[in-house]
């Protein structure tokens, strides 16, 4: 006979029952006391149960001790009741055992009927509201097993001791049976014959995404695999998972071992059935939107990324065929992995999917097939160019590529150039010609958020002629990039970020101009002026507002009031304190504001750093600039980056070409007034001195 008293495992059993089922019978305890009398007498030995008597208060707890105590649990006695059932604490413990027993199983070759878990039937569970999905479902997990039925027993009557004298002896022969030194299991090894089936003992359904649970299996997540499921609402479930996972572990934490997203390529959207397809006559129309939408999905998951993620814990891909699934595939910190698939109806909406979700096979064949899932996808990241420009005559010399996500991280590279676009975008109104610029939000930029901007974005790889110099996964050689990759970047970009794709004119290169960074790669900018169709109508997630001259220049008055603050609090050496101060004296001078000019004359003593300081407090509380979109006010705090740097030398100027009210008399006036204009001739040859810029810690 096997000798049950070698410690193969820490607890004999975990007992799993809720307090309130003990105040009200007092079977639970009952229970136990009788159980450690018969186990004592069969084996000789005492029973090692883990019986807490004490709530569980909070997840950490159920983390750190109930599941400690379940993996080192050789059994599960389960005291059954409608109340056990619909606790979430114990549908924990139920689910993760089951999970455990599954390779519990494999390991030890138990027959189908050899259960690891016991129930014990306290109180019928015949009244189970509809709405109860999961109860009912560990209700039909128990059913399926052998049961030890105490309701209408009295503790200490005849009925209950034999009935408990019977669990025990159960518990007794699965324990031998654990226990027996058979050889080891060879999980390399293929068994002869027709391929066994492996049962999950775990499922449920449920209709349309449930963002509450899928946020709280982020939370819990340790890698997560999601194939297809390109909503719109998923990039603000991750991130509020994200701050849930932040405010309970600490930023530095916080992250996941590793997130993987895969999506449908955009060549095989022309074959998905969905509602937009009911929706528009238009089949041109809905695919259309499909992209548009799909696309919207992933830029804004990739600058939550960006912005939050760690790099290399991080993948997008695109899938180029009919995919197999769609779902989610969750690895646990336990070990634990979930399976939630996606089963869309034809034509209908997410709200209409079928989803199930189910505790990974033994075999972990759902795990392999997300991984060939994303094995047979083609990574999807921007690859941005990377060079320098030629101090001879502003050309730029590309000279290899790198990944969006390795590129602008502060400190790790001052050497590199990115190629870059911004099309001064603008079209007509009742009025003439009206600039179109875009608040960056969360959802649609990683820096600068709060700021407003022409369209912009990198020169990357796909931009290159068909038949350029770069091939594979870097140029072939040092090459001059040409203007026509610098054209089809901004054509990209109008066309993935807004779905412009026909344009009434075409884009006028206005210059070429560099920007400074003084802790990671510069930029060098094309500038174009991109005329936009009077009818189009922006999605609200994208949207593009019309501002005038006057907006814009008062926006920028309250950014160089706000760099003002900067520059007065900000702990720099004298050298630096003195540039800023010249630099931050010269944009007020720009816009007129002589009298705080005159305070910012380095160095600045005590009095004027004061009387600078509360002048700029009271002209930034009289000020603000907002727009609204989806019923959400977007608070404008200034002018992007070159834009803000160029506004008066560069900008202006285009506006009044292209003839935008306001502009032209703008202009004549900053003209005749000696101050301002040597003050915007100053400010142009500052920004453009690289040892200035890279030498100042701050954005003045």
């Amino acid at each position: 006979m096997t000798d049950l008293s070698l410690p193969t495992w820490e607890y004999d059993a975990f007992i799993s029952y809720t307090r309130f089922d003990e105040r009200v019978s007092g079977l639970v305890g009952a229970s136990i006391g009788q159980i450690e009398d018969e186990f004592r007498a069969i084996t000789g030995r005492p029973v090692r149960l883990f019986f807490d008597v004490v709530d569980v208060p909070v997840s950490a707890h159920w983390q750190e001790r109930i599941h400690r105590a379940l993996r080192g649990s050789a059994t599960l006695i389960v005291f059954q009741t409608p109340s056990y059932l619909t606790s979430e604490w114990c549908g924990r413990e139920f689910d993760a055992f089951c999970a455990l027993e599954q390779g519990r199983r494999r390991e030890h070759r138990l027959e189908p009927d050899e259960s690891l878990v016991f129930p014990v039937i306290l109180t019928p569970a015949d009244n189970l509201l509809d709405s109860e999905v999961d109860a009912k479902r560990r209700l039909a997990e128990l059913a399926s097993r052998q049961a030890i039925d105490l309701s209408g027993a009295t503790a200490g009557g005849d009925a209950f001791r034999t009935a408990v004298r019977r669990l025990v002896s159960d518990l007794v022969a699965v324990l031998r049976r654990l226990s027996r030194p058979d050889e080891p299991f060879d999980q390399g090894s293929q068994p002869s014959g027709p391929r066994q089936e492996v049962l999950t003992p775990v499922v449920a359904t449920s209709f349309g995404m449930d963002e509450t649970k899928l946020i709280s299996d982020l939370v819990a997540a340790q890698r997560v695999t999601i194939v297809g499921l390109a909503t719109a609402r998923l990039p603000h479930c991750l991130e509020r998972a994200l701050t849930i996972r932040q405010s309970t572990r600490g930023a530095s934490a916080a992250f996941w071992e590793h997130i993987d997203f895969v999506f449908l390529a955009e060549e095989v959207l022309l074959y998905v059935n969905d509602d937009l397809t009911g929706e528009s006559p238009s089949g041109a129309h809905a695919l259309k939107e499909r992209v548009r939408l799909a696309g919207q999905t992933k830029r804004e998951l990739t600058s939550l990324l960006l912005r939050t993620g760690k790099p290399g814990r991080w993948t997008l891909y695109s899938y180029r065929y009919m995919l197999p699934f769609a779902g989610v595939l969750y690895e646990f910190p336990d070990g634990r992995r979930t399976v939630q698939l996606t089963l869309p109806r034809v034509g209908g909406n997410a709200e209409e999917y079928l989803c199930v979700e189910l505790l990974s096979r033994v075999d972990h064949a759902f795990e392999s097939a997300f991984r060939d899932v994303v094995a047979n996808s083609r990574e999807e990241h921007e690859v941005v160019l990377v060079g320098a420009p030629r101090a001879s005559d502003g050309t730029f010399v590309c000279r290899s590529v790198r990944f969006r996500r390795s590129v602008l991280t502060p400190g790790r590279n001052l050497s590199d150039w990115l190629p870059a676009i911004i099309g001064v975008t603008w079209r007509n109104s009742e009025s003439g010609p009206e600039p179109l610029l875009q608040v960056n939000t969360p959802t649609s930029s990683t820096r600068e958020l709060g700021r407003v901007s022409h369209v912009s974005g990198y020169i990357n790889q796909r931009d290159l002629p068909p038949h350029g110099p770069s091939s594979g996964v870097g140029p072939t050689a040092d090459y001059e990039l040409p203007l026509d990759a610098a054209l089809a970047a901004l054509r990209r970009e109008l066309r993935e970020d807004f779905g412009l794709t026909t344009l009434p004119s075409l884009a006028e290169l206005s210059a070429t101009l560099p920007f400074y960074y003084p802790d990671k790669e510069n930029l060098y900018f094309w500038m174009f002026a991109q005329e936009l169709p009077e009818s189009h109508a922006f999605a609200e997630s994208s949207r593009m507002f019309g501002w005038t001259v006057e907006e814009l220049v008062e926006i920028r008055r309250c950014q160089v009031f706000a760099n003002a603050l900067l520059v007065l609090d900000t702990a720099m050496r004298p050298a630096q304190q003195a540039r800023a101060a010249a630099l931050l004296r010269l944009n007020l001078l720009a816009h007129g504001e002589f009298e705080a000019a005159s305070l910012a004359v380095p160095p600045i003593d005590s009095i004027s750093h004061s009387r600078l300081a509360a002048l700029a407090r009271t002209r930034l509380a009289e000020a603000g600039a907002y727009r609204y979109a989806a019923g959400v006010e977007l608070l404008v705090t200034g002018l992007a980056g070159l834009q803000y740097r160029v506004f008066f030398s560069h900008l202006l100027p285009l506006y009044a070409r292209l003839g935008v009210p306001g502009s032209a008399e703008l202009s004549a006036e900053i003209h005749q007034d000696e101050r301002r204009s040597d003050a915007v001739a100053e400010l142009d040859r500052a920004y453009r001195d690289g040892r200035l810029m890279t030498s100042l810690p701050i954005e003045v």
